[in-house]
């Protein structure tokens, strides 16, 4: 429920639309795992995480811009840059098939900022999503790793 409840937010906020497929709904595809990790009411704040797929140690944190970390005028002016894509990288993933997943995401009509390029590290495709967040999708070249030593 409250995965739902933050998206309706969000899609709000920016004036943008979600669509919710009934329970039933006679999907192939399962769930890919990022199910809530925490949700702990803090009072001055929600510190609200989802779980990485594969990765039971990982978790990524849902945050609105606000207190305590900025001001007011500090989070509207965050949710103005977040919206125009002017933040940055945002978030990471990885794939074993970055032509495959390039494909797969265009025939959904996925925004691309940057098509997949060969670097050092690997196979490095760039999105934005609807809020315009930026989100990296890299296939590891042989031999790189993303765990921690």
């Amino acid at each position: 429920y409250e995965m739902r409840r933050q998206l309706e937010y969000k899609t709000k906020w920016y004036g943008s639309r979600l669509i919710v497929a009934p329970r039933n709904y006679p999907s192939t595809k399962m769930c890919s795992g990022c199910g809530i990790k925490n949700d702990v009411p803090l009072g001055f704040m929600r510190w609200l995480t989802v779980g990485v797929p594969g990765d039971q140690g990982r978790e990524i944190l849902l945050e609105v811009p606000g207190a305590p970390s900025v001001d007011a005028g500090a989070a509207k002016q965050i949710r103005e840059l977040v919206t125009k894509g002017a933040t940055g990288f945002t978030i990471g993933f990885t794939t074993n098939d970055a032509k495959a997943t390039f494909t797969e995401l265009s025939a959904k009509g996925v925004e691309f900022t940057q098509e997949p390029v060969v670097r050092e590290y690997g196979t490095d495709i760039g999105i934005r999503d609807p809020f315009g967040n930026h989100i990296r999708i890299v296939q590891l070249a042989p031999g790189v790793t993303t765990k921690m030593p």
